[in-house]
């Protein structure tokens, strides 16, 4: 029995076998592709709500992840870095660290796509209602009306004589 194929023959048995194969291939690829942008989209999003608030739990969460949800993004790491120094640094300034966090914000909507829109005016107008800012000043006067009563605590507990221990 002899075979007796062509070339259309042998592209057509290459195109059945590996056909499927490459198609499922490509649509994991793109479904892998789709969940990185929305994974990264939901961050943005997350940063883009908490940045009105300094220091907010949300957003300490957030920039705590960028190292993973934008490990292909050298640009995205190097703002996250220079802004994590600005915080930990001693000549840290409001007005520096907004800059280094509008860097960053700029930086992960290049990465996502967005182009040409001037981050400075949408870091400034973003939206803080009057009792949010309330409430926030009246917790840290609540801390430090804590400490105030830690300390006089502390202070009164050194004027008592020492508690002698009964004897057995």
């Amino acid at each position: 029995m002899e075979i007796n194929m062509e070339v259309k023959d042998w592209l057509f048995l290459f195109a059945a076998i590996f056909g499927p194969i490459i198609a499922v291939w490509v649509s994991v690829w793109l479904i892998n592709k789709k969940e990185r942008r929305k994974e990264k989209m939901e961050f943005f999003k997350e940063l883009m709500i908490s940045r009105a608030i300094p220091g907010s739990l949300a957003f300490v969460k957030t920039v705590n992840c960028i190292d993973v949800v934008f490990a292909d993004s050298t640009k995205v790491k190097d703002a996250w870095r220079a802004l994590h120094d600005e915080y930990a640094s001693d000549k840290a300034t409001s007005a520096t660290v907004k800059a280094k966090k509008t860097k960053l914000i700029e930086e992960i909507a290049k990465d996502l796509g967005y182009k040409g829109i001037t981050w400075d005016k949408i870091i400034e107008s973003a939206y803080t209602p009057k009792w949010l800012i309330d409430d926030a000043e009246g917790n840290e006067k609540f801390k430090e009306g804590q400490l105030e009563f830690i300390e006089v605590m502390k202070a009164w507990k050194q004027t008592l004589p020492p508690v002698q221990k009964p004897q057995e």
